[in-house]
């Protein structure tokens, strides 16, 4: 029988209830089986605006953040690759590896916008089908060209921007992400200055 799997990239620095919302509202929405959360090992676009959390960080946190969530899971093929990480080039070896099943690339809003910036773009529909995630009931495409299926979801007021934001101003960030990542971001103390060792909750 043919699985139904959702691609879900990103950078999740931090990953935030926002991502996890997004991810089951495509599940159900559409029917999928499995939605892999994958974590981008050196995301070519974020790292040239700035500086991210290790990789190695950003998967913890993200396996955290969904840790007991049916259907939901942690995706390290990106993380475990050298080097600018490409999403056709984990389709394309998904294609092989699972030649069975049927693949679902989910995009947000900002994404979508800038998809056309993205290596070989054209080539995600030769082996997925592109799922963009609205809050706002529109589908906002890079030359206004869709082609694809559009999921609506309830409009989740966080950002991971917005996390990192408030720990560094020593603010709480209790309801946009999960308890048991901000037990890592205490324990590796990350997003703050070096000498802040502040717990935040």
């Amino acid at each position: 029988m043919t699985q139904r799997l959702g691609i879900f990239g990103g950078t999740f620095d931090p990953p935030h209830v926002g991502h996890v919302v997004a991810a089951l509202n495509v599940k159900h929405a559409l029917g999928l089986d499995l939605v892999t959360l994958m974590v981008a090992g050196e995301p070519w676009q974020k790292t040239s605006e700035g500086n991210v959390e290790s990789a190695v960080d950003r998967l913890e946190m993200t396996r955290a953040a969904i840790a007991g969530i049916p259907g939901l899971i942690a995706g390290d093929d990106e993380v475990r690759r050298h080097g600018p990480t490409f999403t056709i080039e984990t389709l394309e070896k998904l294609s092989r590896t699972q030649p069975d099943t049927e693949l679902f690339t989910i995009v947000g809003a900002d994404a979508a916008r800038s998809l056309t910036t993205w290596h070989r773009w054209q080539d995600i529909a030769l082996f997925s089908t592109l799922v963009v995630v609205s809050r706002d009931g529109t589908t906002p495409m890079a030359g206004n060209n869709f082609d694809g299926v559009r999921v609506m979801i309830a409009n989740v007021d966080a950002s991971s921007s917005e996390v990192r934001g408030r720990i560094r101003n020593g603010q709480s960030v209790d309801t946009l992400v999960a308890p048991s990542v901000i037990k890592i971001i205490n324990e590796r103390n990350l997003y703050r200055a070096v000498n802040d060792t502040t717990e935040y909750r």
